[in-house]
């Protein structure tokens, strides 16, 4: 759902910027002097505002191979914090053991990349416990 929200004073700026850029035009804001006075300077990055979860998830997507998602995250210009977002990580890690202990077939398919086949033998509900526990850490840095 998207949400209603005051932009930022650099916004406001920007946009009367575009007007009259192409053909003659006028800004007619909505709020008042004092409004105006009292908005943010600056938005505050998307990397931020986005749920660390959801962001962290993005960002295994995203990353090359093998790099840790705290490190990609942290040569971000405005990263969220390091500490925390390792304890992200840690939290997924842990509920991805959870789920492939129960043997979740779906989410396994999804993040591990295995198919359900009922015929195979090496599907992710024919792995043993411990190997499954011991696959997920790998799977989120």
């Amino acid at each position: 759902m998207l949400k209603t929200v005051w932009i930022s004073a650099t916004s406001t700026i920007q946009r009367k910027g575009r007007a009259g850029r192409v053909r003659p035009g006028s800004v007619y804001r909505l709020y008042s002097r004092l409004r105006h006075r009292a908005l943010a300077p600056f938005q505050t990055p998307e990397i931020l505002r986005t749920p660390l979860m959801e962001l962290c998830l993005h960002t295994k997507l995203l990353a090359p191979p093998n790099t840790p998602i705290a490190d990609f995250l942290n040569r971000a210009p405005q990263p969220p914090s390091f500490m925390v977002t390792r304890a992200a990580v840690q939290v997924w890690k842990l509920s991805l053991s959870e789920l492939l202990e129960k043997g979740v077939k779906t989410f396994s398919e999804k993040v591990l990349g295995t198919k359900n086949d009922p015929k195979s033998r090496s599907g992710p509900n024919k792995l043993h416990a411990k190997e499954r526990t011991r696959a997920a850490p790998h799977i989120l840095h």
